[in-house]
């Protein structure tokens, strides 16, 4: 029952696309093909969501905020298919365009990219997109936020085994004197 009304979705998002692209209305046509690409995504079909994702961003985007969202879903569906190095650059482009309209999602690519970074084996590069998603969190004044990238920023320093570490920007959050491992 449940897979008939998935395949119904699909074959109805799959046919808004059409229609809007008959029309020649790329919102409306970028709005159901993002919506059947987090369908593929929620249903596990992450190969298939990249590939809609990454049509979708090729289309003409008529709508900023529209991309933002196409670009962060296309990021997190290449790193749940363990393609690391495809969404720094989306995400690098999606944290340009976000500029600081929207926090909450700059913090989120900010984040991703730490954590892909450090996928990687980049923690440097990690560590400095954790130091730039603790700035956002500390403008938006969201403690919640704040505490997962210092935890991230930690985590990783500890993954690098770092025996000695004091953040030097805000030594008044934590300070590291040793790890044993």
């Amino acid at each position: 029952m449940r897979k008939r009304r998935f395949d119904t979705a699909e074959r109805h998002l799959k046919r808004a696309g059409q229609l809007a692209g008959e029309l020649h209305d790329p919102g409306t046509q970028l709005l159901a093909t993002s919506a059947l690409g987090g369908l593929h995504s929620r249903l596990g079909r992450i190969s298939e969501a990249i590939d809609i994702f990454e049509a979708s961003v090729m289309s003409p985007i008529v709508d900023r905020i529209a991309l933002i969202s196409v670009l962060h879903a296309l990021s997190s569906c290449c790193r749940q298919n363990s393609q690391h190095s495809k969404p720094l650059d989306t995400l690098t482009q999606l944290i340009t365009l976000l500029a600081d309209d929207c926090p909450d999602k700059k913090f989120e690519a900010l984040n991703l990219r730490g954590l892909i970074f450090e996928e990687l084996g980049q923690y440097d590069k990690g560590a400095i997109s954790y130091e730039a998603a603790i700035a956002v969190a500390d403008q938006m004044g969201d403690p919640g936020r704040q505490f997962t990238a210092l935890n991230n920023r930690a985590a990783s320093f500890l993954k690098r085994r770092l025996t000695k570490w004091s953040a030097p920007r805000q030594p008044d959050r934590f300070e590291v004197e040793s790890v044993s491992f």
